[in-house]
Formats: structure tokens, sequence, C-alpha cells
């Protein structure tokens, strides 16, 4: 049994017993198992799939990151992370939630267009006085 912690930049999202775990780099598909050799590696954003202690297959849909195998623990380390029962739940969970991310994106750019033009108006009447 390994340790199997993903952390996010403000939180850890997830701190549990693995029996073994695979997931997405940018070589392809990497098990891991509890007493095979160390690594470090850059994760795509893809599917993080784990056995639990109890034989169960779990799954969480990670964003781009890190993952480092030391001994018996394993970290992984990225910036955004949902957990679902089974695939079809899991994409419906990322799916609205990269919605939500993309709105908010949108209003934050569409602020900041307006204090540009703000800016760029009080710039423009203060060479004019």
């Amino acid at each position: 049994m390994m340790h199997l912690k993903i952390l996010l930049p403000y939180a850890v999202f997830l701190d549990t017993q693995a029996q073994k775990a695979v997931l997405e780099t940018r070589n392809g598909s990497h098990g891991v198992l509890p007493h095979r050799r160390d690594f470090c590696a850059s994760i795509e954003p893809g599917i993080l799939l784990y056995t639990d202690a109890v034989g169960q297959e779990q799954c969480v849909a990670v964003d781009e990151g890190v993952a480092a195998k030391t001994g018996m623990e394993l970290f992984v380390s990225v910036r955004h992370a949902v957990a679902g029962n089974n695939l079809q739940a899991l994409y419906r969970s990322v799916k609205e939630q990269f919605k939500e991310r993309k709105s908010r994106e949108r209003d934050v750019q569409e602020a900041m267009m307006r204090m540009e033009n703000a800016f760029m108006r009080q710039l423009a009447e203060l060479h004019n006085e």
C-alpha cells in the first residue's frame, strides 16, 4: 500500500492509501506501484486512476502538474482536480466547472478592458488640458 496525496495550490485535495495508480505523462500512461522505482514526472491534463485500500478503482480528473514518487509515497501537485465515482459523472462535473471557469475568465477580461479604456480616456483628457 502506498500513500497518495493530491495537492492543489490552495489545499490538499486527496490524502489516502492506494494499491496502485495510473497517471498521464507527456510520454503516455505511467503506472505506479508501491515497491517500484522512484520517479518525478510532469503530468498532462487527464484522468488519474487509482485503486483504493479496499480494491475499488477511483478516478480523478487532474489539470497539468507534477508527480513525485519517493518510497511508499506518491505526491501529485496540480492546478485543479475533480473526483468522480464513474467517468460519465466525472465528465459532466469537469464540463460544468470548465464552463464556470470560462465565464469567470470572460468577466475578468471585460472588467480589465473597461479599466484600461477608462485609464486611456483619463490620460487623453490630461494630455488635452
